[in-house]
């Protein structure tokens, strides 16, 4: 197969209005092919162009102060709406709880056995199950410190979005914020000209 050409492309089936709209980068490159080969979204990727940022794909976002939610979108925001480009470090929520949660059984079981005999004469051994819970505390903890989640979030007033850069290359994800930041100077200097 031939070697796509990502801008013209993008500008195709992507951009809004491709008649002013110029291809300026794009993070998540392999993921941006997939979907111009066979137009199916799947992990997220953002194309900027000089007049907005197009994200799609699986996103996290987040409208006003709610949660953040993970879904496969198809986003447009204009380039001067945009305040803020942060790269956020998530975690997973649920390890912590669960390693809370088997970090507590562990020494109620421990008790319980010691103070009322619970568990005593049975197939059930609360020593053993509270040493069971005490491991799987440690490794929900082990997991939860080591599972974080790199975003790339561009707030805007109705929120934010943002993607996950695992699967962006670090010059991708670089030159993305680079090249925003030089269209929004350019936009508020054009602002403050006409002012």
């Amino acid at each position: 197969m031939s070697k796509l050409n990502i801008p013209d492309l993008a500008k195709q089936r992507i951009f809004e209005d491709p008649q002013y709209e110029t291809f300026e980068c794009a993070a998540g490159s392999r993921q941006l092919e997939k979907f111009l080969q066979t137009g199916t979204l799947k992990k997220g990727f953002a194309v900027l162009s000089n007049l907005s940022l197009y994200c799609k794909g699986k996103c996290y976002i987040r409208r006003g102060k709610g949660p953040r939610q993970k879904q496969i979108v198809d986003y447009r925001v204009d380039i001067s709406d945009i305040s803020r480009v942060t790269s956020v470090k998530t975690k997973k929520i649920w390890l912590f709880i669960l390693a809370l949660l088997f970090g507590l059984l562990a020494p109620v079981l421990v008790l319980l056995n010691h103070f009322t005999g619970f568990g005593e004469g049975t197939v059930f051994n609360p020593l053993l199950d509270a040493g069971i819970c005490a491991l799987l505390a440690v490794l929900f903890a082990l997991e939860y410190s080591l599972q974080k989640t790199k975003l790339l979030q561009f707030a805007y007033s109705g929120g934010t979005i943002a993607l996950d850069t695992k699967d962006f290359s670090a010059k991708e994800e670089e030159l993305l914020v680079k090249r925003f930041g030089v269209l929004q100077r350019g936009i508020q200097e054009t602002a403050d000209r006409s002012v």
